[in-house]
């Protein structure tokens, strides 16, 4: 206990604006804080990520929290300040889009978190072409943006009915869509992505965006767990950061 009252001490100065609890708790760390995420608003943790993608930590306390916590995660890197005290008028939020009823729910995350910055708001959809050589190429191309531009006009329209945020943009970009939103983050003061998937600790989904996104973004991230009434629905436009 003495260990963490100086911790927030060392943090805060005396000086925090919100009441603080201070408890120990016995057994894993990830599994302590994901029970506590279950009456949570937002679980705040920190990583350590390396910058890019060739050193995931599988075992981290970070990565278990972003892909098993029940309430929104917070992940922000070593030497980063919390969101509040980077954000500034002229700022920006990132939101990875895809092609499900689960964006919407991440869409209006990221423009309540834009708002309360005062920042704008980067509506991201990345498409890739994953085929070698395919007959008509140049076709096949236009197709798939094609499809990535329906699918985040539709997801903005559902998100936004009585219409879209005065500071709202929205852009496509080609690559795959963790890389896309990692770059994105260099201009970035928070990056809002979703994820959904299973609550418990068995079958791991490595493969997810949200997760090399949270590890490896130079500015905060935000990961917004998708209802299970909201099931991915895949298409070639299905993206950018709502599917664990």
């Amino acid at each position: 206990m003495t260990v963490l009252r100086e911790a927030i001490e060392d943090a805060f100065h005396g000086r925090c604006i919100v009441p603080i609890e201070a408890v120990v708790q016995s057994g894993r760390a990830a599994a302590v804080l994901v029970e506590h995420s279950r009456d949570a608003d937002l679980l705040v943790v920190g990583s350590r990520g390396h910058g890019g993608f060739g050193g995931l930590l599988v075992g981290s306390v970070s990565m278990a929290c972003t892909m098993h916590a029940a309430c929104p995660v917070l992940v922000l890197h070593d030497g980063q300040a919390p969101v509040a005290e980077v954000a500034r008028a002229g700022g920006r939020v990132v939101v990875g889009v895809g092609g499900s009823p689960a964006s919407a729910v991440v869409l209006r995350a990221a423009a309540d978190a834009a708002a309360e910055m005062d920042a704008e708001l980067l509506a991201v959809a990345a498409w890739e072409d994953t085929l070698v050589n395919p007959d008509d190429y140049g076709d096949y191309r236009v197709e798939l943006e094609t499809s990535a531009r329906r699918s985040l006009d539709t997801a903005l329209a559902e998100a936004f009915p009585e219409g879209r945020p005065a500071r709202l943009h929205d852009v496509l970009r080609e690559g795959p869509a963790a890389r896309v939103l990692v770059d994105e983050s260099r201009n970035a003061e928070l990056v809002v992505v979703g994820r959904s998937g299973r609550s418990e600790f068995a079958g791991l989904l490595l493969g997810s965006v949200a997760l090399p996104v949270a590890e490896h973004a130079e500015s905060p991230v935000l990961v917004v767990p998708i209802p299970s009434g909201a099931a991915p629905r895949r298409s070639t436009g299905d993206l950018a950061g709502v599917h664990a």
